[in-house]
């Protein structure tokens, strides 16, 4: 028909722009990838941790002495330690 529009079925090359060659600058960015992953395992290890504990240990406090139950009545009174004990 004259109004139609015929796509004819055209295949094009496909290319990868994204993967570089094989090289000696492929390898040596993978060096660099992997002394910069080395650093950061190291400030991992060193800086984080000794952090990530603090703050652990410190929500643990916060923790036990907001669940301290304090129970009071009209002729006594009793506290609760977190582990149970009376304080």
């Amino acid at each position: 028909e004259p109004g139609k529009h015929r796509m004819k079925n055209v295949m094009m090359p496909v290319s990868d722009t994204n993967v570089p060659p094989a090289s000696a600058s492929a390898s040596h960015n993978l060096l660099l990838r992997d002394n910069a992953i080395a650093v950061w395992l190291d400030w991992l290890v060193t800086v984080h941790r000794p952090r990530r504990i603090a703050a652990v240990q410190e929500r643990r406090i916060r923790r036990a002495r907001a669940n301290a139950a304090i129970s009071a009545g009209f002729r006594h009174s009793l506290a609760l330690r977190a582990d149970g004990s009376v304080a």
